[in-house]
């Protein structure tokens, strides 16, 4: 005897509750690492580390941590383009109209289908994690003591690099 078909609403549901808790758990993840790492750092602090292996243990900490929130911003973005395309397949008839009223501003969004809404912004969450950059600049300084010193750089702006 065939199986009776899943609706689409279930089969939707389990997708965004999988992918939801992937990402939860690569957040997780990083947060457990970032304290093993910066734990390292204090027991370097602790046993007489130079500031240029402390600060090399940071750099590859922050960049990790770009590396992550990348992965996570595209891994949430392709949810909602595939989410938004479910919509659109399952031919939905419902409207969605948002509006939005700031002191001389008002604007408006209404729409027959919430999931090209929903595709739109995947697709703009896409190209802005694409495009954005991370950079994690290092300077060395002359300490009082007249050895070098690595310090981080001054931040001119809040741009990283972690491509």
């Amino acid at each position: 005897m065939p199986s009776k078909p899943v609706p689409l609403t279930a089969a939707l549901y389990v997708t965004v509750t999988i992918v939801l808790a992937c990402v939860t758990l690569i957040l997780a993840g990083n947060l457990w690492m970032q304290y093993g790492t910066y734990h390292s750092g204090l027991q370097l602090v602790h046993d007489g580390a130079t500031a240029d292996q402390l600060s090399g243990t940071l750099v590859l900490s922050r960049a990790w941590d770009f590396a992550v929130i990348k992965t996570c911003s595209l891994f949430l973005a392709f949810t909602l383009i595939f989410v938004g395309a479910l919509y659109v397949l399952r031919q939905n008839e419902q409207a969605y109209e948002a509006h939005l009223e700031s002191v001389g501003v008002k604007a408006a969004l209404q729409t027959s289908s919430p999931g090209l809404v929903l595709a739109t912004l995947g697709v703009v969450l896409v190209i802005a994690t694409l495009f954005s950059t991370s950079t994690i600049q290092l300077e060395q300084r002359q300490s009082a003591g007249g050895t070098e010193q690595l310090t981080p750089a001054p931040q001119r702006g809040a741009t990283t690099d972690a491509r």
